[in-house]
Formats: C-alpha cells, structure tokens, sequence
C-alpha cells in the first residue's frame, strides 16, 4: 500500500492521531497550533463552515468520521454552543472558550474573570 510518496508493508499496524492532525500545518496552514476563531466562518457569506481553514472537514479528527465517528459529537457541540453562550451573557470574561473540568489552566489557554 502506498500513502502519498511513502510505502506501507501488507500487515504493517499504523495509529491515527487525532491530535498531530487536527494541528499539522499541511492541512491547516502556517498557523495551525493557534486558535483564530474567523478560519470558521465563510468569508463569501459569513456563515459558520465545518471545515475551519482546512479544505476538508475530513482534516477535524476531533470525532472521527464515518463508522467510528463520535455518536456524542452533536450533544458535545450542542452543549459548548450553550456554554459559550451562557458565558458570554454572564459576562465572566471566558478567553478563547476554554473550559477545562477538573484541569488547571492548559498551557495556551487565558482565562479571567471580570
């Protein structure tokens, strides 16, 4: 088997790692480990897109696609649009949407209270 220009012996065990993809430069572009919230809106219509700055939403790993897709993934969304909301309306002052259960602040990610 090949994968683009490297061969792949018959048998050979490979991994997918949802998080190397979801941040590589060839599918994202030169800013790929930063979080730039306008990549999800179109710019012809500005409505939200599903394929971020990439040119597939086949390049977002975050659930999977297909068989092995999430089967949270619409509630996981569904609950982060009420969270945003939630805390945009509160006016807690949440930074670049971060939400971490139980987790210190990530390296990364601000958050402050206003």
């Amino acid at each position: 088997m090949r994968i683009t220009s490297v061969h792949i012996p018959a048998g050979t065990r490979t991994i997918t790692v949802p998080w190397a993809i979801n941040r590589s430069q060839d599918l994202w572009g030169p800013d790929a480990e930063s979080f730039v919230p306008s990549h999800w809106i179109d710019k012809k219509n500005g409505n939200p897109n599903n394929t971020g700055a990439a040119k597939s939403n086949y390049s977002i790993l975050t659930f999977f696609h297909g068989w092995w897709s999430c089967i949270g993934q619409d509630f996981a969304k569904g609950v982060l649009r009420v969270l945003v909301a939630a805390f945009m309306v509160s006016g807690s002052g949440l930074c670049a949407c971060a939400v971490w259960s139980g987790h210190r602040e990530a390296e990364g990610w601000n958050t402050f209270k206003a």
